[in-house]
């Protein structure tokens, strides 16, 4: 899927890692998903050392149209006009209502039925 995705778009990946495990984190992408993505982003959630930023930051600067994540407060933060939001449906986020500008998915066949 990520493949056919990469034909027609640019692919980033923006994660809440914290800078100090990046280069492990990078191995493990080229590993499992060589040449997919066009770069890296660690946005270090949850670190007591360097900067933290926003996914949502991130998104402006490079302009991602389309997010996906699997967090419901990742999802909320990346919400903005002409960006479409789509949150793989996990337990961790059915404690609350979801945004209706956010489109719920189950599994990777809806990205491509919804981007494709």
């Amino acid at each position: 899927m990520l493949q056919r995705l990469k034909q027609d778009h640019a692919l980033y990946l923006i994660t809440s890692r914290q800078d100090s495990i990046q280069e492990q984190s990078k191995a493990r992408i080229h590993k499992h998903f060589p040449d997919i993505f066009t770069d890296f982003f660690f946005v270090n959630h949850f670190s007591t050392e360097g900067v933290q930023r926003k996914k949502s930051d991130v998104c402006n600067e490079v302009g991602i149209d389309v997010m996906i994540d699997d967090s419901l407060v990742y999802a909320e933060d990346c919400l903005a006009p002409g960006r479409e939001v789509l949150l793989y449906k996990r337990p961790w986020n059915e404690y609350r209502e979801v945004n209706p500008a956010i489109k719920v998915i189950q599994n990777r066949n809806e990205i491509d039925r919804l981007i494709c």
